[in-house]
């Protein structure tokens, strides 16, 4: 048979991805050996020269990102299809910034163009001169800048101001504020599934016990009142966007624990929004929930779709008696595959029925019985699964549910960035990764993803099976549990297995939804009861259903932690500086908290317009790279940078470059973007840089998401209505940069 050359794109988890080989592949099984991810086109080049536009267009990502003004962009159009576009003129480039205004806040050490910044702690006096004790109160997180450094007596004191703009407004004590290097902070993970974190005096007894040969026996020794400990995390979980919390990193250092693993100790200094305010947020006597099917609808599902009618039948049935019968909201989707490759499949993706719709029962039962599977076939075995679950995340009002939940149900892969129909045409209607997709279920939204894959004959003739258990372990990779909630059904022509399957997803989350109203009542789960093994003695869909009570088991724990930290008063302890750990003493594999950076609406705009000049730029490059060099040379011109100055750092990476700019270039994050060398660019072929173009499209439509979640944006430094909208932050993850 035919071969041709790929690359395989699964990033996380293939190593072939992670070194970009080259693989020769059978065109017709065109996947990676390794994991059976799809494989990207790629284009041998004549010649291994640098591809200098790249540079010129990566080397935006920073270069107008944090500074200026505006909304045009987030508020604009939803994104355009990848498809040919008139070359695009990149309008209004910044200006060149004008002379220096004098003084000048301090740069950050190193840095040429970032600024110190603090944060004000609890106490806070803004004078007019160093050492006069007499001055204005400053609300707690109130964010300067740093103009000048001066010590008295032994006491160093700041001066400082709201802007950069050389307006430096008076001095603060240095013991009254915290460093705030490029507005980072961590946030802490759900606990559930991990040891609790503990806030140490020093980093070297912290080290101690993460080099220790018996980590558990160290850490369950630790108590509060321990001379070593500070502070601790709290025991319940505290939502970040409910009763804020800040966490910025002061200092940090990397070492190997007793196994080898890399972690890194972190010394935070914790600050909080309020002074002695410890009073929850009202909510409903009991937690309300979502549950979401997203079903694929295609012709192969028929016998899979009336068996979920059933089954959510029970449920219904149950909960008419129940008391948490008004609290458990149900909803669904459905998806196929390209309505342009085949038009006879009617639709994408859809929203059957809404959660939030009224009287709940009714419409979900009436909204399943409509579903249909399709009467013609798809362009290709694998169907568009990551339409249906972007439908769920973006149609759905997430926001009233504190347990939320997504249970995806296919027997086919999902279609990735790089597949085509044989016009080559892209057939995934978003074009994004099953990380991308998780990153904005998790990180966005907070909702859970669960996979139920049929394993069907007709999979298994298609050489599918692979690729999709790879896809959907990405797709549901579980932090609390450390593992995937993706359950195959290898018996799938067994309607029996794959309805064991579905009770036992759904009767568990209808248990954890109704034991987190109730923590400490009801006495011990009897899971296999709830769960009960199949009497078939299929040993396969035994252990996938063991697998789903111990992963209820933690979920349902991790639910309770939550529903306690928002219902009870307390929450992060305020005003403490201490040492911890990014990653679980004993399972280092666990992390413990995730890296937030806080971006003013102005800052998020600016950050957007440069990606948009880069999506720009990048697609009139597919036509002419010299008509996109030109664009991009007058653009770096226009920001007062030598776009020639890169020469001879072709085999350099875009990082070791520090092409992303001083911003990003300082925070702890790399893709297998900031990895790329201008060699390895000139090696792509059509396909992986359509999938460049579209990772720079996901990003850029999550910015807009940002802009538009007006419930995330944060006022820090005083009431909400006293901070204006451009100052307000946003929580972006870090993965969400560019």
């Amino acid at each position: 048979m035919a071969k041709k050359a790929g690359r395989c794109k699964n990033y996380d988890g293939c190593a072939k991805a992670k070194q970009h080989t080259v693989i020769d592949a059978d065109e017709f099984n065109f996947v990676c050996p390794e994991c059976g991810s799809g494989l990207s086109d790629y284009v041998r080049p004549k010649s291994a020269g640098p591809n200098w536009p790249l540079l010129g267009l990566l080397g935006l990502v920073a270069a107008g990102a944090i500074g200026g003004t505006g909304y045009w962009l987030l508020s604009g159009k939803d994104k355009p299809e990848a498809a040919p576009v008139p070359t695009p003129i990149i309008a209004k480039p910044p200006p060149i910034a004008p002379a220096r205004c004098v003084p000048q806040p301090l740069l950050l050490p190193g840095k040429r163009s970032l600024y110190e910044r603090i944060l004000t702690r609890p106490g806070a006096v803004l004078t007019t001169q160093p050492g006069n004790g007499q001055g204005e109160a400053q609300a707690p997180l109130t964010r300067f800048y740093v103009y000048q450094r001066q010590s008295l007596g032994g006491e160093e004191w700041l001066q400082v101001g709201g802007s950069a703009e050389c307006k430096p407004e008076g001095w603060l004590r240095g013991a009254s504020a915290v460093a705030w290097k490029q507005q980072i902070t961590v946030v802490f993970d759900n606990p559930a599934g991990r040891e609790r974190v503990w806030l140490f005096k020093d980093d070297t007894a912290l080290e101690s016990i993460a080099k220790s040969t018996d980590p558990a026996a160290d850490v369950g020794q630790l108590r509060v009142g321990d001379s070593r400990i500070v502070s601790a995390e709290p025991e319940n979980y505290i939502d970040f966007n409910q009763k804020f919390y800040l966490l910025p990193i002061t200092d940090s250092r990397e070492i190997r624990n007793g196994g080898g693993r890399p972690m890194h100790l972190l010394k935070v200094h914790a600050v909080t929004q309020a002074e002695g305010d410890e009073t929850p947020p009202p909510l409903p006597e009991k937690p309300k929930a979502a549950v979401v099917f997203v079903i694929d609808s295609t012709i192969s599902m028929k016998p899979y779709i009336d068996r979920t009618k059933q089954a959510v039948r029970q449920i219904f049935d149950q909960l008419r008696h129940s008391p948490m019968g008004g609290e458990i909201h149900f909803g669904l989707v459905a998806f196929r595959s390209s309505v342009k490759a085949a038009p006879g499949l009617e639709y994408v993706d859809k929203l059957v029925v809404d959660p939030n719709a009224p009287d709940n029962i009714r419409t979900f039962e009436a909204g399943i019985d409509s579903v249909e599977e399709a009467h013609v076939s798809s362009a290709k075995f694998d169907e568009d699964a990551y339409a249906g679950i972007d439908r769920a995340l973006k149609s759905i009002d997430w926001q009233p549910y504190l347990a939320k939940y997504a249970v995806l149900i296919t027997d086919a892969g999902a279609l990735g960035p790089g597949d085509r129909d044989d016009k080559g045409r892209p057939l995934s209607a978003t074009g994004k990764t099953a990380e991308e997709i998780r990153d904005s279920a998790l990180d966005d939204r907070g909702v859970t993803l669960y996979a139920i894959h049929l394993k069907t004959s007709q999979g298994k003739e298609y050489n599918d099976h692979a690729k999709a258990a790879n896809q959907y372990r990405q797709l549901t990779r579980n932090v609390q549990t450390g593992e995937s909630l993706y359950y195959p059904v290898e018996n799938a022509g067994d309607i029996a297995d794959f309805g064991a399957y579905i009770d036992c997803v759904a009767r568990s989350m209808t248990h954890n939804i109704d034991a987190a109203s109730r923590p400490g009542q009801g006495g011990k789960v009897d899971w296999a009861k709830l769960c009960p093994p199949l009497q078939t003695g299929n040993t396969a869909s035994n252990q996938q259903l063991d697998r789903m009570r111990r992963h209820a088991e933690v979920l349902g724990h991790a639910l309770r932690l939550e529903y306690l930290g928002k219902v009870t008063a307390g929450g992060v302890p305020a005003d403490f500086a201490g040492w911890m750990n990014d990653r679980d003493l004993v399972d280092p594999v666990r992390p413990n908290v995730e890296v937030k950076v806080l971006l003013s609406r102005n800052e998020l705009s600016n950050l957007a317009d440069t990606v948009k000049a880069i999506l720009d730029a990048a697609r009139a490059g597919q036509k002419s790279s010299g008509e996109f060099y030109n664009s991009l040379r007058s653009y770096i011109a226009a920001l007062g940078r030598d776009p020639t100055q890169a020469r001879h750092q072709e085999k350099l990476s875009l990082a070791e470059m520090g092409l992303l700019g001083e911003y990003l270039d300082g925070l702890p994050y790399q893709s297998h973007v900031m990895g790329m060398t201008p060699e390895r660019w000139a090696g792509l072929g059509p396909t992986e840089q359509d999938d460049f173009i579209r990772e720079v499209e996901n990003k850029l439509e999550r910015y807009r998401e940002y802009e538009s979640d007006n419930r995330r944006w944060i006022a820090l430094g005083g009431p909400d209505s006293a901070v204006e909208d451009g100052d307000k932050v946003y929580p972006v993850p870090l993965d969400a940069l560019p």
